[in-house]
C-alpha cells in the first residue's frame, strides 16, 4: 500500500483539483430532495397499481373469507400508496431547509 499511495495522490492533483474518485457524485440538498421525490412518486404509483390489481384479483374469488381478506389487503395497499404519494408531496413542499 505504501508504494501505491504517493502515485494515487499525485495523479489526483495532476488530473484536476476537484477530482473525486468516488462513484457517487457530490449532490446538494435540492438534488437529493428531487431524487427522493421522484423515487417516492415512482414507488407510490407502483404500490397503487399493486393495490388496484389486488382488488381486481379479489373480485374473481368465490370463497367469501379469502375474498374478504384479499379485498382488505387491496385497500390497505391503496392506503399505503396514498401515504407514500402524500409523503412525496410533503417532501417537495417542506423538504428543503
Amino acid at each position: 500500500m505504501s508504494t501505491c499511495f504517493p502515485v494515487y495522490v499525485s495523479t489526483i492533483f495532476i488530473l484536476h483539483p476537484f477530482f473525486s474518485p468516488a462513484i457517487i457524485f457530490a449532490m446538494d440538498i435540492r438534488a437529493g430532495i428531487i431524487a427522493a421525490v421522484l423515487l417516492c412518486i415512482i414507488g407510490g404509483l407502483w404500490i397503487l397499481r399493486s393495490g388496484v390489481r389486488g382488488l381486481q384479483a379479489a373480485r374473481k374469488l368465490t370463497f367469501y373469507r379469502i375474498k374478504r381478506q384479499r379485498v382488505r389487503g387491496g385497500w390497505f395497499t391503496l392506503l399505503v400508496a396514498l401515504l407514500v404519494l402524500s409523503f412525496a408531496i410533503w417532501l417537495s413542499i417542506f423538504g428543503e431547509p
